[in-house]
């Protein structure tokens, strides 16, 4: 990690890392032979929420059809009140009033609704923020920081009127096609219209149960998530705490040295308060920061080649323990387990 100096920007990172890597496989040809590096510049911020950033944006997606399947309900709605109002607007038409002021305050009605939900639904978010921050998962990074603030404030409203706009665009063509002769004559509408207004009544219809059965679907799939992520791994994650350490090798240059600090580590927290088993591991379980791998030699693994390769994980005291891991054959390992053991 670094920081970059006032001015310069993360492309200009970006090509002094690519020129670096050039020189590294430059001067190292021998070791780095098989391999080449592709150095990628990430802003810190990005790296803190890149776990998030995908459930956040199904979340987004998620709330995006449902108020698609709200502007599907809610322009059919303004349609069939435009509608029962037709004769009331060619009275209005016949006394003289202009389409653009009849517009204007079909308009005006409709934003109110609009607006007054959007109002609604901005206090329902904040209780439910103010409520809700113990119910998000704990791998959520960052939930401190999720508030109503003055950007979410101010989207809402402008949301709830573009929304309420173009669910007017279906009532606004509605009530500038009334026949004023046959409204005021008390005479049904003609076939033509009436069937016009039919089809596009229907077609919202058909568009909300298409977009109901989106978030259905997508809905059965995350149950099926949640369903993987509930799957018994081996291990039992909750109230583990890790971290990780490293010596460095001028002040312990010999194992054994290694060797009496880990004991050493674990003494001490096996005395804090609260800590019921402690272990160190080269690797934890899961996490696929394996340092190695290596074959067995003149081993054949019946299930194929793919199979042959493993990884050394070194364990020390209660780690086993720790992570709740359960003991299928044999003991737990033990400080007789050891080089002379």
């Amino acid at each position: 990690m670094g920081r970059l100096r006032p001015g310069v920007t993360a492309a200009q990172a970006q090509a002094d890392t690519d020129r670096v890597a050039q020189q590294v496989m430059r001067d190292h040809p021998t070791d780095l032979r098989n391999y080449r590096i592709h150095p990628v510049v990430y802003p810190l911020q990005q790296i803190t929420v890149l776990q998030t950033r995908p459930l956040l944006r199904i979340l987004s997606w998620a709330v995006a059809v449902a108020l698609l399947i709200a502007c599907a309900n809610f322009g059919g709605l303004l349609l069939v009140r435009t509608i029962r109002r037709q004769r009331e607007t060619a009275v209005r038409l016949a006394l003289g009033a202009a389409s653009r002021t009849l517009l204007r305050q079909t308009l005006a009605e409709n934003l109110t609704l609009s607006v007054t939900g959007g109002l609604i639904g901005t206090g329902l978010a904040a209780w439910a923020i103010y409520g809700g921050h113990n119910l998000l998962p704990d791998n959520l990074s960052l939930t401190n920081e999720i508030t109503l603030n003055r950007a979410v404030a101010g989207f809402a409203p402008l949301l709830a009127v573009l929304t309420g706009f173009f669910c007017d665009l279906a009532p606004c063509a509605a009530a500038l096609r009334t026949n004023v002769n046959e409204q005021m004559k008390g005479g049904r509408r003609s076939g033509s219209r009436s069937g016009a207004h039919a089809r596009l009544r229907s077609a919202l219809v058909v568009l909300e149960i298409a977009i109901a059965l989106i978030l259905l679907t997508a809905s059965g799939l995350l149950r099926s998530f949640q369903k993987m992520s509930d799957v018994n791994l081996g291990f039992e994650p909750d109230h583990v705490t890790t971290a990780a350490y490293a010596l460095p090798q001028q002040e312990y240059p010999m194992q054994a040295q290694v060797n009496i600090f880990n004991r050493g580590l674990l003494q001490q927290l096996h005395q804090l308060p609260g800590v019921t088993d402690a272990g160190l591991t080269s690797a934890i379980s899961a996490a696929g920061d394996r340092i190695t791998d290596f074959v067995v030699e003149d081993y054949v693994d019946p299930r194929g080649p793919d199979h042959t390769v493993a990884a050394p994980i070194d364990v020390i005291g209660d780690y086993l323990h720790a992570m709740g891991i359960s003991l299928l054959r044999g003991w737990y390992f033990t400080e007789d387990d050891n080089a002379n053991g």
